[in-house]
């Protein structure tokens, strides 16, 4: 039986997907200590699914966001600045595969 690897979770417009699952593919072929999983989610449902995540401390590990949305959630102070977690991982010589650069955001 394979060892289950710890996963992470990408949210992203349907628009995206295909990137995004190309992206995590190829991740996951060369990582594996860790497997990203992509989950599309319609337009008309992106910030609704989002803020109930937040709400109930629920929400992606990640989240791919457009310039509107992304204005909107900033504005809602719902998003984590990861400047000092990626700042970290930078200057670190050789971070491990399984690093992981991203804070989710938490609910009040």
């Amino acid at each position: 039986m394979p060892i289950a690897r710890p996963r992470r979770t990408l949210w992203c417009l349907v628009a995206t997907q295909k990137s995004h699952q190309q992206m995590a593919d190829a991740f996951n072929r060369t990582h594996h200590g860790l497997r990203i999983e992509v989950t599309a989610v319609p337009d008309d449902q992106f910030v609704t699914k989002i803020a109930t995540a937040i709400r109930s401390g629920n929400v992606a590990d990640a989240v791919d966001l457009d310039d509107v949305n992304a204005t909107l959630l900033a504005y809602r102070d719902a998003l984590t600045d990861l400047t000092d977690h990626v700042r970290a991982l930078t200057s670190s010589p050789s971070p491990p595969p399984s690093s992981s650069p991203h804070v989710p955001a938490q609910g009040p």
